[in-house]
């Protein structure tokens, strides 16, 4: 059970790219999700996907990629990458949608219906950012993103299954 969920969670993010355009003066950044090719692995199955912000430094950019992004609005543009097609314009988030949308995507590729409203009878998906941060030194540009996330039994809030992720590791502990 533990790598099944480790795997999903490592997919997901190990997937998603920040990359800068050559106009820093826009005032938002892509991302591009790689999204996987399609599944029907979990046809049929159903979640809510909760959203915790754990950050305890909520500024996103360094003072040297600030510098680079004086303009930068606090939005990102999301872009769907699929195999073969190009690349979909999902629209502007704050942090919060972009993982939102990135991880909700990613479940309906895997043939999961994701819903909006919490019924008390659906599992529920929890990410939690501790750290989102992008800096620029010696001409390169460098992204931390570290996550958690907790799979709840639909019944009691009980934690089935964690999986914290820092870069591109992952581990999963599972009951």
């Amino acid at each position: 059970m533990g790598s099944k969920y480790q795997n999903t969670a490592y997919i997901l993010f190990l997937a998603v790219g920040l990359y800068i355009t050559a106009c820093a003066a826009s005032s938002y950044i892509n991302v591009r999700y790689q999204l996987p090719p399609p599944s029907d692995k979990l046809k049929g199955r159903a979640v809510f996907l909760d959203f915790k912000d754990m950050r305890t430094e909520k500024k996103f950019l360094s003072p040297t990629a600030q510098n680079e992004f004086k303009k930068f609005s606090g939005l990102f543009s999301l872009y769907l990458a699929r195999e073969n097609k190009k690349d979909e314009l999902l629209g502007g988030f704050n942090v919060e949608t972009l993982f939102r949308e990135a991880l909700k995507s990613r479940l309906e590729t895997m043939g999961v219906k994701v819903v909006s409203e919490r019924p008390q009878d659906l599992p529920v998906i929890e990410i939690g950012l501790k750290e989102f941060f992008l800096d620029y030194k010696n001409i390169k540009w460098i992204t931390n993103i570290s996550y958690q996330i907790g799979f709840l039994a639909a019944a009691a809030d009980e934690l089935l299954c964690q999986v914290y992720c820092c870069g591109f590791s992952c581990y999963a502990t599972c009951t």
